[in-house]
């Protein structure tokens, strides 16, 4: 069993995809999560259905802080548990209510609880967490028979910053549908030419959410002096966000007088982002790292990124650059080498794919947290 905040299959997050593979493998799954999409809209219905073999359960809700969901009816779980019978509840996001009643339910049930704590560090993360450390220890670290870290800052921040044996901490990145997301050029040359673009034009690609923390307004004001001197480098951003922040975007846009280059796109669902990231010559990440990242990578993508050691692994084979976040001159000269030189566009996006088929793909992946499965059963 998951529980997850929200599942919103669309996106093709983690919790769809770990889901999914292992449905394909024979296990029995089901998700529990709320009646709230990705940006916090009720949108779905309470109730049970099944997506892609996936038995989904959504549990109406009263409210929303800071990103965790408050169950109207708390005691659904504990139906959707007696009906389920899981061995093993893996939580994502260990704060929200729900996998906070899956802690207090474990004696009475006997499963084992495996968790991803958190997938990103914010600064308030660092400065709050340590201060509930003996609530963490005592409640939730004693339950938690397994913590998962999607990259190496979360890794460090359970074992130093919160004291967890790090026999109890995994370190298990994020991954791509690599079937899905992969080089095509026929799907490339529709897309372009569906989006009107030219042979010669050259185009960076962000997709995800449209929020301050990815510093897209960065990507923006880097690409104006590139612009100014080639006018066939385009840039394409693909998602959606809070209506403040995207005016705040087309406001930079109609300043730096970019327009022309500049191409929005909303949301799409997650099957038809490979014509999006086939249609780009490189992707950028300017700000919090995003699994859209190895996405892009899967499609043969040079990348750029904000450097930290949440996102460093995406690097492990050359197959892009990283610059200090906030850094404009440097990730606009950058942008300027990828736009300029296309076989190191080619030998990266090469490179990337293959790091992606090698280590980044859901395939491989799912046997990692099953192997995790498995070993935490055989504790008494």
């Amino acid at each position: 069993m998951h529980i997850t905040n929200k599942f919103d299959p669309r996106f093709g997050y983690a919790e769809f995809y770990l889901a999914k593979k292992q449905r394909e493998l024979g296990l029995d799954v089901c998700v529990v999560s709320s009646d709230r999409d990705i940006y916090g809209n009720r949108q779905f219905r309470p109730t049970s259905n099944r997506i892609e073999g996936i038995d989904v359960y959504r549990i109406e809700s009263l409210f929303e802080a800071r990103g965790n969901v408050w169950p109207l009816k708390p005691f659904e779980l504990v139906r959707i548990i007696n009906s389920f019978s899981p061995n093993i509840i893996h939580c994502r996001g260990l704060l929200n209510p729900l996998a906070q009643e899956a802690l207090l339910l474990k004696r009475s049930y006997k499963y084992k609880v495996v968790a991803d704590l958190i997938t990103g560090i914010s600064p308030l993360t660092f400065i709050l967490l340590p201060k509930f450390k003996f609530f963490f220890n005592f409640w939730i670290s004693s339950k938690v028979d397994a913590f998962f870290a999607c990259n190496k800052a979360v890794e460090e921040f359970l074992i130093k910053n919160m004291n967890i044996p790090q026999k109890k901490v995994y370190f298990i990145p994020l991954a791509a549908d690599h079937e899905l997301f992969k080089p095509n050029n026929s799907r490339r040359e529709k897309t372009r030419s569906r989006l009107g673009l030219l042979p010669e034009d050259v185009v960076a690609i962000y997709t995800g959410k449209f929020l301050p923390s990815k510093r897209i307004h960065d990507l923006l004001i880097a690409s104006k002096p590139i612009i100014k001197e080639n006018r066939r480098f385009k840039i394409l951003l693909v998602g959606d966000g809070p209506e403040d922040y995207k005016e705040k975007l087309k406001s930079i846009i109609g300043e730096l007088g970019i327009t022309n280059n500049v191409l929005v796109i909303k949301t799409v669902h997650r099957s038809e982002l490979p014509n999006f990231y086939n249609a780009a010559d490189f992707a950028v990440w300017p700000g919090t790292f995003s699994i859209s990242i190895i996405e892009a990578m899967a499609c043969g993508l040079p990348i750029i990124i904000a450097k930290s050691d949440w996102a460093s692994h995406y690097l492990e084979y050359e197959n892009g650059y990283s610059f200090k976040a906030g850094d404009i001159y440097n990730l606009s000269s950058l942008l300027l080498t990828l736009v300029n030189d296309d076989k190191a566009r080619r030998r990266m996006g090469m490179r990337s794919r293959k790091l992606v088929e090698d280590k980044l793909n859901w395939n491989a992946i799912v046997n990692k947290y099953i192997g995790v499965y498995e070993s935490v059963m055989e504790i008494q």
